[in-house]
């Protein structure tokens, strides 16, 4: 009877570590999805940033909701005469 308890015991542990070894390598192959998402979102605003401000058109970034001023591009301040301190946080009402 012994001898079946520590093998119930055994067999137990044994797929404990199975199943452990899989949920780590499950969260390894999560890990470096989640590695190559983060470089390709950085790559992507550093696209966009590059695009947004050696515009030659005037761009404003604004929060629809309440329509406040997050930023804008040189060519905005150019065309419109306002720098960007005087506009940021402001709404466009």
């Amino acid at each position: 009877l012994l001898s079946i308890f520590l093998t119930i015991i055994i067999y137990q542990n044994k797929r404990k570590s199975i199943g452990l070894s899989l949920s780590n390598e499950q969260l390894m192959r999560e890990l470096k999805k989640r590695m190559q998402y983060e470089k390709e979102l950085k790559l992507s605003e550093e696209k966009f940033s590059k695009l947004f401000y050696s515009a030659p058109l005037p761009i404003t970034y604004i929060r629809l909701f309440d329509r406040t001023v997050f930023d804008v591009n040189k060519a905005f301040e150019m065309i419109f005469g306002f720098g960007k301190e005087s506009v940021l946080g402001k709404t466009t009402y």
